[in-house]
């Protein structure tokens, strides 16, 4: 049974969209951010790191090609015994797919894709397809799909609901989908998926959405808030990036968009009183982000409340990581 994902190849569709694209390894998924922030690493979800070439397989077959190129994804798939290789065929496919304009071939692959998913034994190598197809394919058949391999069990509930959060906000979905799809996602107790959210919302194009569905979704926001570790002087890169993560999008759902500006000037009124605890203004100290969204006049106000809280929290706690971090980054800014 799937649990979580091992890495992400970001794909560029069209202009403004990212598709993400899982990658397993050794058929198991797992959190490649989870495991990369324990060492202190970013993980950018729009990275693209090299695909991953099963031994005795051709690494110079084209990604991008036709009909026949598809045919020949497909045909390597329903041949292949091992997993690894399947995954392989699956990974090509989904990438040629991502990268082709509307039209026959693209429709003909989606379908192919559709029918692998449905198709497939391997729960390991469904689970692959399943997602890969909710990112590609229409979301309201990707919505049947994982409602379908949720309830079998072939995906857990952290893969479910992450993927509808992507679908609602990555998709063209009318609000008569988005409001049921909000709700469900509004159920789910999948802190994954709000990670998921968090990192999605300022990439997102948040016009077309209604007041009303922006309201539901800041309040969701709101009520997501992510906690610090209860030992208060445990503070990880990984509590600040998922912090900083779920406070740009609050900011962009409150502001109506996401540019840097309005963005800006809502985080430096969300804090002019200060903070209710002094991680979050370590949190934002460590955000390069935030000294790029706001005007110099600014930042050079609101830092002065930042760094108030954050001397308090350093002052206590001299041996903590991203205390020492901030310290030489601070530094270099005065």
């Amino acid at each position: 049974m799937v649990k979580r994902i091992l890495s992400v190849i970001g794909v560029a569709v069209g202009l403004s969209a990212a598709l993400y694209l899982f990658y397993p390894a050794d058929g198991k998924l797992k959190n490649l951010a989870e495991e990369s922030s324990e060492e202190g690493r970013t993980v950018d979800p729009r990275s693209t790191p090299a695909t991953k070439t099963v031994q005795g397989m051709d690494s110079k077959i084209s990604m991008l090609g036709g009909r026949q190129d598809i045919k020949d994804y497909l045909s390597g798939y329903s041949k292949s015994a091992d997993k690894d290789e399947k995954l392989e065929w699956m990974n090509r496919l989904s990438v040629a797919i991502a990268s082709m304009k509307s039209g026959g071939l693209k429709d003909y692959s989606l379908r192919e894709l559709w029918s692998l998913a449905t198709q497939e034994t391997d729960d390991d190598v469904k689970a692959y397809t399943v997602m890969n197809y909710s990112r590609l394919g229409d979301p309201l058949v990707a919505i049947d799909l994982l409602k379908s391999s949720f309830k079998t069990g072939v995906i857990d509930s952290d893969v479910y609901y992450s993927e509808l959060v992507r679908i609602y906000f990555g998709s063209d979905v009318d609000e008569k989908i988005r409001i049921p799809l909000m709700i469900e996602i509004e159920s789910s107790q999948s802190a994954y998926a709000s990670e998921v959210m968090f990192s999605i919302i300022p990439m997102s194009d948040l016009s077309k959405f209604t007041s009303d569905e922006s309201e539901k979704i800041a309040f969701y926001l709101e009520s997501r808030k992510p906690k610090f570790p209860v030992i208060f002087s445990d503070l990880g890169y990984s509590s600040t990036l998922i912090y900083n993560n779920w406070l740009y999008s609050v900011a962009a759902v409150n502001t109506g968009n996401n540019e840097s500006t309005a963005v800006g000037q809502y985080l430096v009124s969300r804090f002019k009183d200060g903070f209710a605890d002094p991680r979050e203004a370590l949190s934002m100290l460590m955000s390069d982000q935030f000294r790029a969204e706001v005007t110099p006049k600014d930042f050079i106000e609101s830092k002065k409340i930042f760094l108030k809280e954050a001397e308090r929290y350093a002052n206590a706690y001299p041996n903590n990581r991203i205390v020492q971090i901030l310290g030489m980054s601070s530094s270099a800014t005065n």
